[in-house]
């Protein structure tokens, strides 16, 4: 339902942004940062279809913490990417920034020119004189797109006004599918833990062991529901039985 209002809605920089927090479990910040010369290089060039990407201190892409680390890019998306940055609606935003067409200028700009996110090394300080600063850019436009277009839209297909959703929650969706990857290839426990915990940066193993319980609790639940089914079908049969032999 996701992917459905995305493409949509239509607006490409959104749909990118959110495609590369659910194909890669990047945070907001790490996902615009991510500089134009990053995705500059050809496709080509690349002999796997897991394209790496390195983060934190040292590559102008910002991390919590300024951990360091590599996110693994399809090799499909990053295509789409590459795509993206030489396109000239790309080319024309990056024109409207401060510095002009530059390979450092962020990924993903406002149709102004703007950061979507403002990397720790380039913030200055909030001020209130001629040159006004009320606040730090960290992603608020993705979160008000989220409030104001995509929200109201998923709400509807799904017949749920209340239904929620945040950017986070992307993160969290990458990371249950790699557990489901893992257990569908048998991925012994201590490697499944170790492999999840390096594509996700957690640093302590306890906050990579909540995936997997996580996903290992949800087949208990619905093993449990299914079993629980089949016995109040099984009672509801009966006292049907019973109430028309009465």
């Amino acid at each position: 339902m996701l992917l459905e209002s995305l493409a949509t809605l239509g607006n490409t920089e959104m749909t990118l942004v959110h495609l590369f927090a659910l194909l890669t479990g990047a945070r907001i910040q790490t996902v615009l940062t991510v500089r134009a010369r990053h995705v500059m290089r050809k496709p080509g060039e690349f002999h796997d279809d897991d394209i790496r990407l390195a983060c934190g201190p040292g590559t102008g892409i910002d991390t919590k913490g300024g951990v360091k680390g590599v996110l693994h890019l399809p090799r499909s998306f990053y295509e789409r990417l590459y795509t993206y940055v030489h396109s000239d609606r790309a080319r024309k935003r990056r024109q409207l920034a401060d510095g002009g067409d530059h390979p450092v200028q962020p990924l993903f700009l406002s149709y102004r020119g703007a950061p979507l996110y403002e990397d720790r090394a380039s913030r200055g300080p909030v001020s209130t004189g001629p040159q006004v600063r009320r606040h730090v850019k960290t992603g608020q436009a993705v979160r008000q797109f989220i409030r104001d277009k995509l929200l109201p839209m998923m709400r509807v297909q799904l017949g749920n006004p209340r239904y929620e959703f945040s950017f986070h929650d992307l993160r969290a969706t990458y990371g249950l599918n790699m557990v489901d990857t893992m257990t569908a290839n048998e991925t012994k426990y201590t490697r499944a833990l170790d492999q999840l915990r390096q594509l996700m940066w957690h640093v302590q193993p306890s906050t990579t062991e909540r995936y997997l319980a996580y996903r290992e609790n949800c087949k208990l639940f619905d093993a449990v529901q299914d079993g629980w089914g089949v016995h109040l079908s099984t009672l509801v049969a009966r006292t049907l039985d019973t109430a028309v032999a009465a």
